[in-house]
């Protein structure tokens, strides 16, 4: 029951995402970017795999630039808006997120891209096209730590195509709270 009222949830929340502008400013859509994940020093991730997948591109329309589905993607019927993706709190974007991340399981789609974090506890993927991309950690570093999924966009709500974001991480409990080791995430 539990799924269904989810997936009854994502097929309303589809209707928002209407195609919309991406923002009011000029885009040059031949120009790179890059994604950097970064955390606060406060959680050591060292050795953390992270993977990234171009959900939608960037395209100029007769209604001004647009978020597009990149390929791969056809099958989701909505289009992205930088406004809702830049200015919904964690709980309204869940479910979109974890739609997005059901579709790639589902349709076993590679990754764009994977990096592993190195002592600096940042990654950055480098030349990247225009767009939105799906964040997921796909591999434990030896703390535990585990980042929660995430869509970025580049570029980022401030016009900058070097995007930075700040990955939430998780701890797993201490062996001496849980005797079981960490898990890979999902």
């Amino acid at each position: 029951m539990k799924e269904i009222w989810r997936k009854l949830w994502i097929l309303l929340l589809i209707p928002l995402f209407a195609a919309m502008p991406v923002m009011a400013q000029e885009i040059d859509l031949d120009h790179r970017g890059s994604l950097t994940i970064s955390f606060n020093g406060k959680y050591p991730l060292e050795g953390s795999s992270y993977a990234i997948w171009q959900v939608a591109t960037i395209g100029n329309t007769d209604k001004g630039y647009q978020y597009l589905n990149a390929p791969g993607f056809e099958g989701i019927r909505f289009h992205f808006t930088e406004q809702d993706l830049n200015y919904w709190d964690a709980d309204e974007s869940r479910p979109l997120i974890e739609f997005v991340g059901d579709y790639i399981d589902d349709n076993q789609i590679a990754p764009y891209a994977t990096r592993t974090i190195g002592e600096s506890n940042r990654v950055t993927f480098a030349d990247l096209p225009l767009g939105i991309y799906y964040v997921r950690q796909t591999e434990l570093g030896a703390a535990g730590y585990v980042m929660t999924s995430y869509l970025a966009t580049i570029p980022d709500n401030t016009g900058s195509y070097d995007a930075t974001s700040f990955g939430k991480t998780d701890p797993y409990p201490t062996r001496e709270e849980d005797p079981q080791p960490p898990q890979k995430p999902g």
